[in-house]
Protein backbone atom coordinates (compact mmCIF):
# COMPACT_ATOMS: atom_id res chain seq x y z
CA UNK A 1 0.00 0.00 0.00
CA UNK A 2 1.21 3.44 0.58
CA UNK A 3 4.41 4.56 2.00
CA UNK A 4 4.95 5.49 6.13
CA UNK A 5 4.85 9.35 6.05
CA UNK A 6 6.75 11.41 7.71
CA UNK A 7 6.43 14.74 9.51
CA UNK A 8 7.34 17.97 6.82
CA UNK A 9 8.72 19.70 9.75
CA UNK A 10 10.78 18.43 12.59
CA UNK A 11 9.42 18.25 16.14
CA UNK A 12 12.68 20.13 17.14
CA UNK A 13 12.16 22.72 14.43
CA UNK A 14 9.41 23.91 16.37
CA UNK A 15 12.09 25.06 19.53
CA UNK A 16 12.19 23.54 22.66
CA UNK A 17 9.29 21.67 24.35
CA UNK A 18 7.66 23.64 27.06
CA UNK A 19 6.61 21.48 30.12
CA UNK A 20 2.56 22.54 30.34
CA UNK A 21 0.26 20.80 32.30
CA UNK A 22 -1.86 20.07 29.20
CA UNK A 23 1.13 18.84 27.59
CA UNK A 24 2.18 16.36 30.25
CA UNK A 25 -1.51 15.38 30.22
CA UNK A 26 -0.75 14.01 26.75
CA UNK A 27 2.26 12.60 27.14
CA UNK A 28 1.05 10.17 30.02
CA UNK A 29 -1.90 9.36 27.43
CA UNK A 30 0.72 8.31 24.97
CA UNK A 31 3.06 6.84 26.99
CA UNK A 32 0.10 4.72 28.48
CA UNK A 33 -2.17 3.86 25.16
CA UNK A 34 1.16 3.22 22.99
CA UNK A 35 2.72 0.79 25.57
CA UNK A 36 5.93 3.09 26.23
CA UNK A 37 5.36 1.89 30.19
CA UNK A 38 5.84 -1.60 29.27
CA UNK A 39 9.82 -0.74 29.22
CA UNK A 40 10.29 2.53 30.45
CA UNK A 41 9.51 2.62 34.05
CA UNK A 42 8.59 6.26 35.84
CA UNK A 43 10.70 5.22 39.12
CA UNK A 44 14.32 4.92 38.40
CA UNK A 45 14.57 1.40 37.72
CA UNK A 46 15.76 0.18 34.86
CA UNK A 47 14.00 -2.41 32.53
CA UNK A 48 13.65 -3.31 28.62
CA UNK A 49 14.60 0.22 28.30
CA UNK A 50 16.15 2.68 30.51
CA UNK A 51 13.44 4.20 33.00
CA UNK A 52 12.26 7.84 32.12
CA UNK A 53 13.26 9.34 35.61
CA UNK A 54 15.92 11.97 35.72
CA UNK A 55 16.63 11.05 32.75
CA UNK A 56 15.91 14.69 30.58
CA UNK A 57 18.86 16.67 30.91
CA UNK A 58 21.21 14.29 32.21
CA UNK A 59 24.38 13.29 31.18
CA UNK A 60 23.85 9.41 29.08
CA UNK A 61 26.39 7.20 28.14
CA UNK A 62 25.84 5.29 24.86
CA UNK A 63 26.96 2.26 24.05
CA UNK A 64 29.39 3.81 20.83
CA UNK A 65 31.15 5.08 24.27
CA UNK A 66 30.46 8.98 23.82
CA UNK A 67 28.24 10.65 25.96
CA UNK A 68 24.96 12.96 25.37
CA UNK A 69 23.33 15.28 26.63
CA UNK A 70 19.52 14.16 27.18
CA UNK A 71 17.68 17.38 25.69
CA UNK A 72 14.86 17.40 23.74
CA UNK A 73 16.44 17.11 20.33
CA UNK A 74 18.43 13.54 21.83
CA UNK A 75 14.57 13.20 23.55
CA UNK A 76 12.68 13.41 19.99
CA UNK A 77 15.34 11.37 17.78
CA UNK A 78 15.01 8.85 20.55
CA UNK A 79 11.61 8.29 20.23
CA UNK A 80 11.56 8.45 16.23
CA UNK A 81 14.82 6.93 15.28
CA UNK A 82 15.45 4.59 18.44
CA UNK A 83 18.45 2.76 17.18
CA UNK A 84 19.67 6.06 16.32
CA UNK A 85 22.04 6.09 19.75
CA UNK A 86 21.80 3.23 22.16
CA UNK A 87 21.97 3.43 25.56
CA UNK A 88 25.16 1.76 26.86
CA UNK A 89 23.75 -1.72 28.20
CA UNK A 90 20.87 -1.54 26.10
CA UNK A 91 20.05 -3.39 22.56
CA UNK A 92 19.80 -1.97 19.20
CA UNK A 93 16.90 -3.13 17.44
CA UNK A 94 13.95 -3.82 20.31
CA UNK A 95 12.36 -0.41 20.33
CA UNK A 96 11.82 0.25 16.45
CA UNK A 97 10.11 -3.40 16.19
CA UNK A 98 7.91 -2.62 19.87
CA UNK A 99 6.92 0.81 18.13
CA UNK A 100 6.54 0.12 14.45
CA UNK A 101 2.50 0.17 14.56
CA UNK A 102 2.39 3.44 16.02
CA UNK A 103 4.05 5.50 14.04
CA UNK A 104 5.22 8.07 15.64
CA UNK A 105 7.34 9.40 12.92
CA UNK A 106 4.28 11.20 11.57
CA UNK A 107 2.80 12.14 14.98
CA UNK A 108 5.05 15.48 15.63
CA UNK A 109 2.60 16.92 18.18
CA UNK A 110 2.51 13.27 20.18
CA UNK A 111 6.46 13.21 20.01
CA UNK A 112 6.80 16.60 21.71
CA UNK A 113 3.97 15.96 24.51
CA UNK A 114 6.15 12.58 25.13
CA UNK A 115 9.16 14.79 25.34
CA UNK A 116 7.15 16.93 27.54
CA UNK A 117 5.74 13.99 29.67
CA UNK A 118 9.68 12.32 30.37
CA UNK A 119 10.82 16.24 30.91
CA UNK A 120 8.45 16.23 33.60
CA UNK A 121 9.39 13.24 35.37
CA UNK A 122 12.43 14.06 37.91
Amino acid sequence: MGAATTPTTPSSALGPVAVTPPLVARGKSVYNADGCSACHSLTGTPSVGPSFKGIAGSQIALASGQTVTADDAYLEQSIVDPDAQIVKGYRAGVMPAAIASFGLAAKPDDIRALVAFIKSQK
